[in-house]
């Protein structure tokens, strides 16, 4: 049951039946499926341990991150709650996928639910809107660009970086290294997510589909290929970063608004972070301190609403400080750590590599265009990865069958020693055991501050020049 658990979460999650099913309003789905998700644990064979909690960097790096968001947290808030949800699905996800078979069926009923919310949005348009997007699409605000009326995919930006991961998600696993048939039967897929984000004309959700789909194609090139890629990618992305101003839509109008309010919401949010030694504002205050959005009305300057972060890692440093951004970027680092140095034995184990892997750089870009700092998407990333490292890094398997013993009766040879056989006596040398990173090192506290330290300047960069 915790894997059925863990599976109607996700569906939950995506398809968010309980916003848009009249019979479903008032019911607490969510809270089912944690009782339901908690209780197959507690009855799980072998019992659950307290050291099966915390078998890998990633699960003390959420841990960390919990504990550092409950108690930065003004009083009040929903912090304590809305963390301890999250945290424990990630718990969960991390329990339920205990072998290979299972954390491949997790991975592509994640990738068919994402498949999903493209294909509604689209379905909208043609007639098919359960959940009456199509009037939120065509409305004064939108002026066309495609959403899905639901609570986390309602604007253009949201939706197109939610379907984003699709697209390596699919061609991983079902175009690459497949059987021609498959390939063609299976590649159409494509044409939903990428039409999907087309429509929504979301700038930053078309670049973090280039940024990930190209990283997906350097996998397996040659290393001179990777890496003039890499510095083509770091010369190239900062202009287009700071060009987004003239990448014009219709409805810019030659005001570019949004772009000035994201402007201005980075700003505040980097002097925030500079000026607080460890803590920030605090769990989703960003908004009860920012600046407001004005606008002109009959010649009068009103202020309306205050600013947004428009990106998880402003936000995420405004309201957490250096403290919480330090752990928010260290749960990616162990799961780059971990899918990069990982080498996989078969096919199906490097898939799941190369697509995790590929996700997880999707994420980081698209966490600079959209406030996703605490969705459901971190925990279920970062839950999928720490599975993948517990089962090909640490071998821990449950699915993996054990010899069956010898019942044939067998005859045992004595050997003749060695000395009485005049032959010299041979040592074997033991054979050395491959190292795996399961611990966080010196080192490894320095490449994480390094990745800070990137993601600090690329943040102060943006503040002055989008």
């Amino acid at each position: 049951m915790d894997y059925f658990s863990v599976v109607l979460f996700l569906f939950l999650y995506y398809i968010r039946p309980q916003e848009w099913v009249l019979l479903l309003l008032d019911l607490p789905l969510v809270q089912y499926v944690m009782i339901l998700a908690l209780t197959s644990l507690l009855f799980k064979k072998p019992a659950l341990s307290f050291r099966d909690l915390f078998r890998s960097p990633h699960d003390l790096f959420i841990l960390f991150f919990f504990l550092w968001v409950v108690f930065s947290a003004p009083a009040g808030t929903t912090a304590f709650g809305d963390m301890r949800n999250l945290s424990l699905f990630y718990v969960i996800i991390v329990q339920a996928l205990g072998n290979r078979a299972r954390l491949r069926q997790f991975v592509t009923v994640w990738t068919w639910m994402v498949v999903a919310i493209a294909a509604l949005a689209l379905a909208s348009e043609f007639g098919f809107d359960p959940m009456g997007s199509y009037d939120l699409t065509h409305s004064m605000w939108m002026k066309g660009r495609l959403c899905l009326n639901t609570s986390i995919f309602n604007n253009p930006n949201s939706l197109a970086h939610a379907v984003v991961p699709s697209i390596v998600m699919i061609y991983y696993l079902f175009i690459w290294r497949r059987p021609i048939f498959i390939k063609e039967t299976l590649g159409f897929l494509l044409a939903l997510p990428i039409w999907c984000i087309y429509l929504t004309e979301s700038r930053g959700g078309y670049m973090a589909g280039v940024s990930s789909f190209g990283i997906a194609m350097l996998f397996g090139r040659n290393k001179l290929l990777q890496l003039f890629m890499v510095v083509l990618i770091l010369v190239v992305v900062p202009p287009l970063l700071s060009s987004i101003r003239g990448m014009q839509r219709t409805d810019d109008k030659g005001t570019e608004a949004s772009v000035q309010g994201r402007q201005m919401a980075f700003q505040f949010g980097i002097a925030t972070y500079k000026n607080n030694m460890f803590r920030g504002l605090g769990y989703r205050q960003f908004t009860l301190y920012s600046p407001w959005k004005t606008e002109i009305i009959k010649g009068v300057k009103i202020n309306t609403t205050r600013i947004a972060p428009h990106s998880a890692i402003n936000g995420i440093g405004a309201e957490q400080g250096r403290v919480g951004l330090f752990l928010w970027l260290g749960t990616f680092y162990c799961c780059i750590r971990t899918l990069v140095m990982s080498v996989c034995k078969n096919e199906d184990d490097e898939r799941l590599r190369r697509l995790l892997l590929s996700i997880t750089v999707c994420f980081l870009v698209s966490a600079w265009f959209i406030d996703i700092e605490y969705h459901g998407t971190f925990f279920i990333l970062n839950a999928t990865v720490a599975a993948f490292h517990r089962l090909v890094r640490l071998g821990l398997d449950s699915g993996i069958p054990k010899p069956a013993p010898n019942l044939t009766p067998s005859i045992t040879v004595s050997p003749i020693p060695l000395a009485e056989s005049g032959a010299p006596p041979l040592i074997e040398p033991p054979t050395p055991k491959p190292k795996i990173w399961n611990r966080f090192t010196a080192l490894d506290l320095l490449l994480l501050l390094a990745f800070n330290y990137v993601v600090f300047k690329i943040w102060e960069h943006l503040s002055r020049t989008m």
